[in-house]
């Protein structure tokens, strides 16, 4: 499937906004965010973070020297943001006439991701010590215990990015058999929902991979969790068990399932959704595409139209919030 890392960054910054709110009305110290990444470098990851949060174009982000220069301001907007505004409804645009650019959306989020964000970066790269990465769970668990002891601060959430990684990490930097693979991914959602989830009483998100086969799969057709790389029983720890098909390469749209669903009431049908590359987020693309099963396709609605009899819409999926989907305690979750 494709989006893991966009929806990880997306979890961060929703939970991010939540701790804030609830510290501010408990006047307390926000909890800290953990993205723990095998794949990409900490400022890979942090790039996108202020592009989710601040709603400021990625290639802004990353060529950004000064933001009292690079950034535009309110009333004197770049290209994207006057389209953006635009579409805006009108009620939208009563409320607020003329809305905040990026430079004033960059300073307030700033504050948030100064005392929420935690980017543990295991991805071997940019000079860190060779076996960094290599202790499966427990190095998760003690990066947290580190963090808490030097700053007094508690964790609120934790997102793994992603499994198959950092088994193969294991597997490498400790010339485990690769035999072992199966096992490694099999197990770490019970190690991580004990070492991390319940000891803190947080919710944890782990991303892992889709077998080969699976990837190869057309991106009508929706993926189960039985197709997990390396583990048909990935899921059997999992609370919550959220799978993304593959990406439409004409118009990044992802067919996407909750495959497991532990006490969280009825069954919920699948979801559209649209990787905003350029935002790092996850958008709902229910109302505005369709799936054409004659094309093959993904399509946006204009286009879906012409072809009568061979579509069908996206059957609308009520999107919950970070709260309610962390309403058992110490939940833990996968895609």
């Amino acid at each position: 499937g494709s989006g893991k890392t966009t929806l990880g960054i997306q979890l961060c910054v929703e939970a991010m906004r939540s701790e804030m709110m609830a510290a501010a009305e408990e006047q307390r110290a926000p909890k800290q965010v953990y993205f723990v990444s095998y794949e990409q470098t900490e400022e890979y990851i942090r790039h996108r973070m202020v592009a989710n949060a601040a709603g400021i174009q990625l290639d802004t982000i990353k060529n950004m020297t000064d933001p009292a220069t690079d950034l535009s301001r309110r009333g004197n907007y770049k290209p994207y943001e006057e389209a953006m505004f635009l579409a805006r409804t009108r009620e939208e645009r009563e409320a607020d006439p003329e809305p905040k650019g990026e430079y004033e959306r960059f300073l307030d989020v700033r504050p948030m991701l100064n005392k929420c964000m935690r980017i543990v970066d295991f991805c071997q790269q940019g000079g860190q010590p060779g076996n960094i990465g290599s202790g499966f769970v427990d190095e998760i668990h003690m990066a947290l215990e580190r963090d808490i002891r030097e700053t007094g601060s508690q964790p609120a959430l934790v997102v793994v990015d992603y499994v198959y990684a950092a088994c193969m990490r294991k597997i490498g930097d400790s010339l485990t058999d690769i035999s072992n693979l199966r096992h490694l991914v099999t197990i770490f959602p019970d190690e991580v929902k004990r070492k991390v989830a319940e000891r803190y009483e947080i919710p944890v998100w782990v991303m892992h991979q889709f077998s080969g086969d699976a990837n190869e799969k057309s991106p009508l057709k929706l993926l189960d969790h039985s197709q997990a790389s390396e583990s048909k029983s990935f899921a059997m720890y999992l609370s919550f068990c959220v799978c993304f098909g593959n990406r439409d390469p004409a118009n990044h749209c992802l067919r996407m399932q909750v495959t497991k669903r532990r006490r969280a009431g009825d069954h919920q049908p699948p979801s559209l959704l649209r990787i905003d590359g350029q935002m790092a987020r996850l958008v709902s693309a229910d109302s505005t595409h369709k799936i054409d099963k004659v094309a093959n396709k993904i399509l946006v609605n204009e286009v879906a139209n012409r072809f009568q009899g061979s579509v069908e819409e996206s059957e609308q999926n009520q999107v919950r919030s970070y709260r309610q989907f962390s309403a058992d305690g110490a939940g833990y979750h996968g895609i």
